[in-house]
């Protein structure tokens, strides 16, 4: 079965921060069919980030920009409770909401990873802001 690859905001903002190519190095640690999704949220918190010219602000207008020409699948999510309580952490709750055994998230929220691999799903992270790895519970 086709596995999911969610990529979270932080991930994708990677590319503009550290100089690394994330879809490369995906294809070079999976081993199995994927497809590369994101979840509603990612998309206005990069929109959000994008404002301005700080170093974020780069990142996250080069984030968009693979998002467009990578066509990646949008996981539409239902409006969560409680997301007044934590703005912060919106699109974080819509991951959790959908994660599964045929999802894996990649993140370099260290927090989120901790919460997605208690589920007992996968993340991918990063190592010396260069190198991803895979991490099953």
């Amino acid at each position: 079965m086709m596995k999911t690859i969610i990529l979270d905001t932080n991930f994708l903002l990677a590319p503009g921060q550290f100089k690394i190519d994330i879809f490369e190095e995906l294809k070079l640690l999976m081993d199995e069919p994927y497809e590369l999704a994101i979840v509603s949220a990612t998309k206005t918190e990069l929109e959000k980030l994008s404002v301005g010219n700080s170093k974020d602000a780069v990142a996250a207008r080069i984030a968009i920009e693979f998002l467009s020409s990578k066509n990646l699948k949008t996981i539409k999510t239902e409006n969560l409770k409680n997301t007044l309580q934590f703005p912060n952490n919106y699109a974080d709750d819509q991951i959790l909401n959908v994660v599964d055994d045929n999802i894996i998230v990649a993140t370099l929220d260290v927090e989120l990873q901790k919460k997605i691999l208690a589920r007992k799903a996968a993340i991918i992270g990063m190592r010396q802001q260069k190198k991803l790895y895979i991490k099953k519970r």
